[in-house]
């Protein structure tokens, strides 16, 4: 599983790509080869899993005898109808033998074994069985959703009545299986020919008394599909609509949908709102009696002749001087002198008035939708109770002191608390799943007057840098919030669809990445020692980027999120996000009290993608053949990483499917043929894209623009003569003084300085400002493009998602390619330099069969190698 775009397909699947195009072109052919190449028909199936009653037995075939699950087993739609008896009785698993209807009927029963008069003769007469005329798969949003369209073809009503029993009712579910009659499997020296085991694993056990699971038949079909190499494939899905169209024949052409489980995505609610919202109690606010009355103010001058007043009870007002000489003298008359030091000094004084202290501005109380919702849902309650109370508990009690970074010569530390949440919620190994930070908050102190007179720190009240991982949050998701089987099902408790939790779930990275919001998500990094003095020095700037000055963080949440393998590969479900901001998508993604799972899914990918400097490309998906939401970095990962997993991803010539698409071409010796049908490819270019060619087009330097090694790559050994690079006002005007290099090392200064977050939060844990976040995340950003195109220079890394060559090949049936794996074409029709740097990823499948065979269709996106 996992998450990695460019994958290379399955062995047996290349093996199969090379099998078919070693026998189209041997010389000579045998008579089996023939055969196959003349006669590559398809065969379509479908089974329904509807039970009926004995009344509406009764009512669809005149007899009770047809209930449960039997009625179904009689109306399989393949090769026109077929019933099914089982191989061993009372053991369905093991196989059925398929009653082919023949002949014509000699009576009037609705189900019998004729081919002509099946579904009664009235009132049209003896008409044909029913049966399949096409079908067609799709695949949209890059292999979200999968979609089926079933053509059939009906001859009667009581046909017509079954049909629309079994396969045309809206949220039933639906297994369409399909392949080819004549194929070929084994090795190019030992080809082995093939025809159809129709008693596929899922159909076996779609039937079976013992019942399945979707995960089941979903993991049979795998297997089959890699025991025929690509020759069989099946669909299991849901139905969504049907119509139908009464021809004047008295038959009827009907069309059903069916889609993908993924669909549920798009619509499943997971905001589990309370059916009765808990009243909230009436807190009475004690207010103290204040009677203004029995105040005396008195007033006072500073020594440089300021005046200023304080207000006291009149006990306390009486231990001053100036309440004698003020205001008692006032009402008395009485003078000053001896009288009125005895009356202070009876009153517990002398004292004389002085200047109100300073005064430390109170913190104020920050509102959150984790503290205001916390009763709203099941997904809050568990935020704030499981999450936000535990660790703010624990971090009073059991928080401990640790470095902030390392080799910091002012030993900074923080106060912070990790734990691994409970049971099936825990994600980590590390035992980091939830952490706390406590973090100081800047004050300013001011004097009577209002005015600023120094400033200091104390804890945070409030905890807004509360974090859980990603994987964390996932999976607590699946585990109580997703739709899950009741306890009738044969797997109960079970969840409709499930998020890929694997490890090897991937995203781009690099050294220096930091969140530039911690109050979205945080993640470990690392610092370069580019400083004013190497600037001033005019040392190599370039290779001071390459040494690490110290690492932040890692003693807080761990280094779990970096990768071992590469510095450019992070683990995506390690990155730690911020409960506050989850509980405030909460809140902003429901619309009329419900939260649909891929709207919040997607909201939250693209927070931290900005977060993360905008470098990471994240976008939500759904892997039909597992029943997998995975989430994607269209960001190509580390070649150098990819050679290094097991098993290994490479761009060898034994690794990377090749499609010949020449009709014959030469390898060596070896004459190859091609089953490719149609190649075309095009090119879509947005005005956003013809922006990033431009720029990439130039010399090949990093821009602060954009992103755009990959056009830089493309265009390797041009140059234009008149505009030979391209980058913004500000890198411009700092060039007249600087090299590129320099200026870059200036403004990456500037990020670590005092007043910015990597000082104030990362540093010394002091609460960063909203303004100090705004005003620093864009300089970062443009920062960070300008260091990852250089690193891609340098270190020959892939930095650049998608460019928008899209290659479609038309081919012979073949479900070996899967969305996002890799493929590449043998070059005679491509331009130099396009083979040296392009490699083509699967975006779209699309299946089509008919009486014509079976036709595949490859829709596929081009990255820069």
């Amino acid at each position: 599983m996992g998450n990695i775009i460019g994958s290379n397909m399955d062995t047996w699947a290349i093996n199969q790509i090379k099998l078919r195009q070693r026998l189209l072109g041997a010389n000579p052919r045998d008579s089996r080869v023939l055969s196959w190449i003349n006669n590559r028909t398809a065969w379509i199936r479908t089974s329904s899993p509807v039970e009926v009653s004995e009344d509406k037995s009764k009512e669809l075939t005149g007899t009770p005898g047809f209930a449960g699950r039997q009625l179904a087993k009689e109306f399989v739609l393949f090769n026109g109808t077929v019933g099914l008896r089982e191989n061993t009785p009372g053991q369905p698993e093991l196989g059925f033998n398929p009653i082919q209807k023949s002949g014509v009927t000699n009576n009037n029963t609705i189900i019998n074994n004729f081919a002509y008069g099946f579904g009664g003769n009235e009132p049209q007469g003896i008409v044909p069985m029913p049966g399949i005329e096409s079908l067609n798969i799709t695949t949209y949003s890059r292999g979200a959703l999968r979609k089926a369209e079933l053509k059939l073809k009906v001859h009667n009503k009581y046909q017509f009545g079954i049909i629309d029993s079994l396969y045309m009712k809206p949220g039933y579910t639906i297994l369409i299986e399909w392949g080819n009659t004549i194929y070929y499997t084994g090795t190019t020296e030992n080809p082995q020919p093939k025809t159809p085991d129709f008693n596929t694993k899922a159909f076996r056990n779609f039937f079976s008394k013992k019942g399945t699971t979707q995960e089941t038949l979903l993991s049979d079909i795998r297997d089959d599909r890699q025991i025929t190499e690509g020759n069989y494939d099946g669909f299991y899905g849901s139905i969504t609509n049907f119509s139908w169209t009464y021809n004047i024949d008295g038959s009827y052409d009907i069309t059903i949908s069916a889609i993908s489980i993924g669909d549920v995505i798009e619509s499943l609610n997971i905001n589990r709102v309370l059916i009765e919202d808990k009243p909230q109690p009436v807190t009475k606010t004690s207010e103290k009696s204040t009677n203004t009355s029995n105040l005396i103010t008195l007033t006072g001058q500073t020594a440089n002749g300021q005046t200023f007043s304080r207000s006291f009870s009149v006990a306390e007002a009486k231990k001053y001087v100036e309440y004698w000489t003020q205001i008692e003298n006032l009402s008395t008359g009485e003078g000053s002198g001896g009288v009125v030091s005895q009356k202070v000094k009876d009153s517990g004084g002398p004292k004389t008035l002085t200047p109100p202290p300073n005064r430390v501005e109170a913190e104020e109380r920050i509102i959150t939708a984790l503290l205001d919702d916390k009763d709203r849902s099941d997904f809050n309650k568990f935020l704030y109770e499981s999450v936000y109370n535990y660790i703010v508990n624990n971090i009073n009690k059991n928080g401990q002191e640790v470095l902030t970074s390392s080799n910091s010569p002012t030993k900074n530390k923080i106060k912070t608390f990790a734990s691994s949440l409970e049971g099936e919620l825990n994600y980590a190994s590390d035992g980091k799943d939830i952490v706390g930070i406590s973090t100081k908050v800047a004050l300013n102190t001011t004097n009577f007057q209002g005015e600023v007179v120094g400033n200091t720190t104390r804890s945070s009240r409030n905890f807004p840098f509360i974090y859980i991982k990603l994987g964390s949050l996932l999976k607590y998701i699946e585990k109580k919030l997703l739709i899950v089987t009741d306890n009738s099902s044969t797997s109960p408790n079970e969840p409709l669809i499930k998020f890929d939790l694997t490890p090897e779930n991937y995203c781009f990275t690099f050294p220096l990445q930091y969140s530039l919001n911690p109050n979205v998500c945080v993640i470990p990094f690392s610092v370069a020692e580019s400083n004013d003095t190497e600037i001033k020095r005019n040392l190599n700037i370039k290779e001071a980027f390459y040494s690490i000055e110290a690492s932040y963080w890692e003693n807080i949440l761990g280094t779990s999120f970096k990768n071992e393998n590469s510095k450019y590969v992070g683990n995506l479900y390690d990155i730690h996000v911020n409960i506050h901001y989850i509980a405030s998508l909460l809140k902003s993604c429901t619309t009329n009290n419900s939260l649909p799972l891929l709207r919040f899914l997607e909201t939250l990918m693209n927070g931290i993608q900005s977060s993360l400097g905008s470098l990471n490309k994240f976008t939500v998906s759904y892997e039909h053949d597992t029943n997998r939401i995975k989430i994607y970095d269209d960001i190509p990962l580390d070649k150098d990483f990819l050679a290094k997993l097991n098993p290994p991803i490479k761009d060898t010539p034994e690794s990377v499917a090749t499609f010949n698409i020449l009709g014959y071409s030469r390898a060596g010796n070896i004459l190859e043929g091609s089953f490719i049908q149609n190649v075309n490819l095009t090119t879509t270019i947005s005005s956003q894209l013809a922006s990033m060619i431009s720029i990439g087009a130039q010399a090949q330097t990093p821009s602060d623009i954009t992103n755009a090694t990959g056009f830089m790559k493309f265009n390797k050994g041009l140059k234009d003569s008149i505009i030979p690079t391209k980058v913004s006002v500000v890198a411009a005007q700092q060039q007249v003084k600087d090299n590129p290099e320099k200026s870059m090392a200036k403004f990456y200064t500037k990020l670590k300085a005092k007043g910015g977050i990597i000082n104030n939060l990362y540093l010394q844990g002091i609460t960063p400002t909203s303004e100090m976040i705004d005003s620093q995340q864009t300089n970062a950003a443009i920062i960070f493009r300008s260091l990852t195109s250089q690193f891609s220079i340098d270190e020959d890394i892939p930095t650049q998602s998608f460019i928008p060559f899209n290659l479609s090949l038309q081919m012979d049936g073949f479900s070996g390619a899967k969305i996002y794996e890799k493929f590449t074409i043998n070059s005679e029709i491509l331009p130099p330099g396009y083979p040296a740097v392009l490699n083509f990823v699967i975006k779209g499948l699309t299946h089509n069969i008919s009486g014509e065979g079976w036709i595949t269709n490859i829709e596929s996106l081009t990255l820069a190698r």
